[in-house]
């Protein structure tokens, strides 16, 4: 784990993250209640909305964790889903299956803009 994380040089040590892990793991937990309750609000089946904040927060952290090597806890974004069962569902009147569909089409072309390089392309003819 030392060699693979390189703790001596980031001037950490094996003790030290796992108290970091679980200091982050209860100061996070909340969201594992509170997103799937603000999705309920919007007609989502609280369990399965349950399973989907954990994977996502589990998996997320995971990469980051064993991927990009940074110590970042990842989990779904409240702010977005409170806009979306609130405004998106209750104000606008759209269904939540419509309302994530319109999400899922949106993140598809945010991904595919970044992978393709368009974000660069934007810049440059914006002038930044």
């Amino acid at each position: 784990m030392e060699k693979f994380f390189r703790l001596r040089v980031h001037g950490t040590t094996v003790r030290q993250e796992v108290i970091a892990g679980a200091t982050t793991f209860v100061t996070m937990a909340y969201i594992i209640i509170v997103n799937p309750k603000v999705l309920e609000a919007a007609g989502m089946p609280f369990g399965p909305s349950m399973v989907a904040t954990i994977l996502t927060a589990f998996i997320g952290t995971l990469l980051m964790g064993l991927y990009a090597k940074r110590p970042f806890a990842i989990a779904p974004y409240m702010g977005e889903n409170a806009f979306v069962a609130f405004t998106v569902v209750k104000v606008m009147g759209f269904s939540w299956q419509e309302a994530l569909g319109a999400y899922q089409t949106a993140a598809g072309f945010k991904s595919n803009e970044a992978y393709s390089k368009g974000i660069e392309r934007m810049k440059k003819k914006l002038g930044q």
